[in-house]
């Protein structure tokens, strides 16, 4: 992702939906790059500004509470706009895309990667096992992502297709709690065990039928 967007040093990201900070972390040692990090759940938050001050980072990533659908931030601040995973959680992605668009400089760039969705190939029962997940009913295909970005204000969006990294992903899980689930259930309850391992084959088999995805989007501001 970091390529998609020529990610440089000294470039200012906002990441949304950062979980206790582990990519801002990398990219402010691979990349040199200064982070803006943000989670609407607090404890991740401070779990990441701590795990930050022991590597010694406080100089590159600072940590926010924020609500990605409206964000306590000026227009124009920041040259990249990240986040993985976690757009289909969005109530109003359009919403979201806007709010990209109005903090992102002019010609600042926007990525992220996420789950897609091809309704057509989707049961009903299906999709209401996704949208539980997702805590989302809309779930969007690729194209539905694009059509967003581009309604939010941003242009030469793209997109790239990554569902096979994805399938190996899910199955290699799948294939790891089964070769483990003894050592497993010594540890942990097997009712948590069998919800993964139910989940992950699930992902699994939607993934080998084509009807969920993976891919990398990315869009600029004008």
């Amino acid at each position: 992702m970091a390529d998609v967007v020529d990610l440089r040093p000294n470039q200012h990201v906002l990441e949304v939906a950062s979980g206790w900070g582990a990519t801002a972390r990398y990219l402010a040692r691979a990349r040199g790059a200064r982070i803006t990090a943000t989670n609407i759940e607090e404890d991740h938050s401070k779990a990441g500004a701590l795990l930050t001050n022991m590597a010694g980072l406080n100089a590159r990533i600072t940590h926010h509470f924020a609500d990605y659908h409206h964000l306590d931030f000026k227009d124009k601040q920041f040259d990249v706009w990240w986040w993985q995973e976690a757009t289909v959680h969005a109530a109003d992605k359009r919403q979201v895309f806007a709010e990209a668009c109005r903090v992102l400089k002019p010609g600042g760039r926007m990525v992220f990667s996420d789950q897609t969705t091809v309704r057509e190939k989707c049961t009903d029962e299906d999709c209401a096992r996704l949208a539980q997940r997702h805590g989302s009913d809309d779930l969007y295909s690729a194209e539905d992502f694009m059509s967003a970005m581009r309604d939010g204000g941003l242009v030469d969006v793209v997109s790239e297709d990554w569902s096979a990294h994805m399938g190996r992903h899910f199955a290699n899980l799948v294939a790891r709690i089964e070769a483990t689930y003894d050592i497993l259930k010594a540890d942990i309850p097997t009712e948590t065990i069998d919800f993964n391992h139910a989940l992950w084959s699930f992902g699994r088999d939607m993934t080998a039928a084509g009807v969920i995805g993976w891919h990398c989007f990315t869009g600029k501001r004008p």
